[in-house]
């Protein structure tokens, strides 16, 4: 039997079709991606503007420290000029009176006309009337009174401080990615909790409608269970747009498609149940070595060599030069450039500025005094931040002990509902009341487990643990 035939149909159709459907079936597959607890931060550093942003002001700092090094070197510069006259320059050697007249004494008329054998008359020819200058000059400085060193070492700290303010906002933003990641898990927890609970509900609202129907419980009890299971399934819808809402806020965190899947590998959930101890901090290693204390510091130390820079301007400045041009100045070859240099010490000496100076001295001290006290200020804060977060990780961690303790009697006690539900002891809303606390119990175990790690995480940055890249393939 022969296949049938359809008019306009061929193979090379098919072929296409077959063709353009997997296009589309390709096109509207989601990109995917695979979380792990720092995949967000790394995400988050490679791809947030606010980081690329200051990466930018630490290289323009080390351009500045480049061009401050600049000033020990010396100075090279080369000029041109081309100068045509409307006519050449000359001087008349004629001697007598400036109206011309002839003096009427004979001796001097006598002196004159000797001395005028001795010269051209009339008019002469002193220069060219096209000038031609090209030269070359050195300048060196010899002595500035520390400007160009202080001024070398302030931008140094400058770009020593920019470096560690650039750090700093790393580790936030990497800690902000590790809390979006384990609120996003907490979330998820959360909503696996609720799905447990409703599919519960749901099931005892099942039995009991069954038992009204044969008039075996009142009305008052079927409304109590399906009041629950409408609150439940309301708690539930809230979680799931949680989990939509901070997906959305990781894939605008690490520049991805709105359209990219999430999806926790199952790794991440064994950090959630590790064994804590509480850190014992050595208070003045960390907080020297914090990227915001060290960048105060190098503030400090930057305004301090400013401060020698405005001091070093009552001192004298010495500098060496060295000259040479190439000119046409010579009248007989007027069409040739001949050379001429010269060397010599110059010295430049501010002697008085009505007090500008001294002011300028005065207001850099001034913000050397303010910076001192706001350092003093943020290393107490921080001695305090580090004691909150030990608390906070040991108080977690025993949380964490008692909500597990607390999950497993309320499973017991629900069991033990059931049972006694089933033998027709207790009523359905005893029984609800035991489910509710399960419920309770799970979520504030899912509670405790995501502070006790996001406490651990917040001691690893501010300890300077913060290679999210390395700590990530740990």
């Amino acid at each position: 039997m022969k296949p049938p035939r359809f008019p306009g149909f061929s193979a090379a159709t098919l072929a296409s079709a077959l063709t353009f459907l997997a296009a589309v079936s390709w096109a509207q597959q989601k990109p995917r991606v695979v979380l792990f607890p720092y995949t967000v931060a790394e995400f988050g550093l490679k791809n947030n503007t606010a980081v690329q942003s200051l990466h930018y002001s630490v290289n323009s700092a080390e351009y500045s420290r480049k061009s401050a090094l600049a000033g020990f070197l010396p100075t090279v510069k080369g000029k041109a000029s081309y100068i045509h006259l409307n006519e050449a320059p000359t001087i008349d050697m004629s001697f007598g009176s400036a109206t011309g007249e002839q003096p009427s004494d004979p001796a001097t008329l006598q002196l004159l006309q000797m001395l005028q054998s001795f010269f051209p008359s009339g008019p002469i020819t002193a220069g060219p009337q096209d000038m031609w200058d090209i030269g070359l000059s050195v300048t060196q400085p010899l002595f500035t009174g520390g400007k160009v060193y202080n001024g070398y070492m302030a931008a140094k700290y400058s770009h020593a401080g920019m470096a560690h303010t650039w750090e700093r906002t790393r580790e936030e933003i990497g800690l902000a990615g590790v809390r979006l990641f384990w609120n996003y898990v907490s979330t998820i927890e959360a909503l696996r909790s609720l799905d447990g609970s409703l599919s519960w509900l749901e099931k005892l609202a099942t039995d009991q409608t069954a038992l009204f129907d044969a008039g075996m419980i009142i009305e008052d009890d079927l409304y109590r269970i399906r009041t629950q299971v409408s609150l439940m399934r309301l708690n539930r819808q809230r979680t799931a747009d949680g989990i939509e809402s901070l997906g959305r806020a990781i894939l605008l965190f690490c520049s991805l498609p709105l359209e990219t899947e999430l999806v926790v590998d199952s790794s991440s959930y064994l950090a959630l149940d590790t064994e804590v101890q509480v850190p014992q901090p050595d208070f003045d290693l960390i907080i020297n070595n914090r990227a915001d204390i060290r960048a105060v510091e190098c503030q400090i130390e930057a305004l301090k060599s400013l401060k020698k820079v405005q001091l070093g301007a009552y001192s004298p400045n010495l500098f060496a030069a060295y000259n040479y041009d190439f000119k046409n100045s010579d009248v007989e070859k007027v069409h040739e450039l001949t050379g001429e240099w010269n060397v010599g010490v110059f010295l430049d000496w501010t002697l008085f500025d009505w007090g500008k100076g001294w002011r300028d001295v005065q207001k850099t001290g001034a913000s050397i005094a303010q910076l001192m006290l706001s350092l003093d200020t943020k290393k107490r804060e921080m001695e305090t931040q580090i004691l909150d977060i030990c608390r906070r990780i040991a108080q977690a961690a025993h949380a964490q002990e008692l909500a597990r303790e607390g999950a497993v009697n309320a499973r017991r006690t629900l069991q033990r509902a059931e049972l006694r539900y089933t033998e027709g002891a207790i009523t359905g809303t005893e029984l609800l009341s035991a489910r509710s606390e399960l419920t309770g119990a799970e979520l504030e175990l899912i509670k405790a487990r995501i502070d006790k790690v996001l406490a651990l995480e917040e001691y690893n940055t501010i300890a300077g643990d913060t290679d999210w890249e390395k700590k990530g393939k740990r």
